[in-house]
């Protein structure tokens, strides 16, 4: 092995290595002055990184030239980290926004199969590479919301519920009316959530553990950008164990004028609740 490779792979892995999300992301006891210069510095480090990922674009196009083999691997994982470090800073500014209170919602009527095509083929990919195959219930189904977010909610939690779910298993969406509310639930075979995490896993900078941060990377800021958003539409979300194993990650949003779908929106509260869950 020449020493442009052997100098190629030991830089691809101390990006791998250092530049984890552990590093950069907040702690949730930092003072308020901590996480003001964060999100400047994330203001700051968004243009550069942008033009990064462009070069590298440029390069696994052969734009530069040719590359051999290990090249394009090298280009292909700085590629991907860069894309983590993109994600984890439009994360901090959109968390900068909510919390200024500049979110403004465009609620419309729009059409549920439509929010979850859009989700899932902007992790195609993820879900392809981990063998997750996933399947939509009620999709021809009307809600009121804004569609671009609640997109990014449930994008946020697909790929999650990918991530921690084994090869060749089922992820399910399904959509349910709940009284004056429509519940939208992301089930996975997933290892669950511990019960002493339940109750705060939409906090910001949370995460299951130190381990899963470094194998599964993620701000810690996504289930919490989720959280705002739902609750800026009135609604409330929430996680629970699945019987079986695994996970559900709900959320419910209002029914703004729309016909109950079927009899489930009958039923009492409770009772809807045991039998989603399966």
């Amino acid at each position: 092995m020449n020493s442009s490779n052997k100098n190629g792979d030991k830089l691809c892995n101390s990006v791998d290595n250092r530049v984890m999300p552990e590093s950069i992301v907040l702690e949730g006891e930092q003072s308020d002055s901590s996480r003001e210069m964060a999100l400047m510095i994330a203001h700051d480090l968004r243009s550069p990184l942008t033009g990064i990922s462009a070069c590298f674009e440029l390069l696994q196009t052969g734009f530069f030239g040719e590359l051999n083999e290990r090249g394009m691997s090298t280009v292909s994982r700085l590629q991907n980290v860069t894309a983590r470090l993109l994600s984890m800073v439009d994360d901090l500014l959109s968390l900068e926004q909510m919390n200024a209170g500049k979110l403004i919602l465009q609620n419309k009527k729009t059409d549920f199969g439509f929010l979850c095509t859009s989700a899932i083929d902007s992790i195609a990919t993820l879900a392809d590479n981990a063998q997750i195959k996933i399947d939509v219930k009620n999709g021809g189904t009307e809600i009121v919301c804004d569609a671009g977010l609640i997109i990014r909610v449930c994008t946020n939690l697909i790929a999650n519920a990918i991530k921690y779910s084994p090869p060749k298993e089922t992820i399910e969406l399904s959509l349910w009316a709940i009284g004056d509310y429509v519940e939208i639930n992301i089930k996975d075979r997933g290892p669950g959530i511990p019960d002493s995490l339940s109750e705060n896993i939409f906090d910001p900078f949370v995460q299951g553990s130190c381990h899963d941060r470094s194998v599964y990377g993620g701000s810690g800021l996504g289930l919490h950008i989720c959280k705002a958003i739902v609750e800026a539409h009135g609604g409330s979300i929430g996680v629970s164990q699945r019987p079986g194993g695994g996970s559900v990650f709900w959320f419910r949003l209002p029914n703004k004028g729309l016909p109950p779908l079927g009899s489930s929106s009958c039923c009492a509260d409770t009772q809807l609740r045991k039998n989603y869950l399966h």
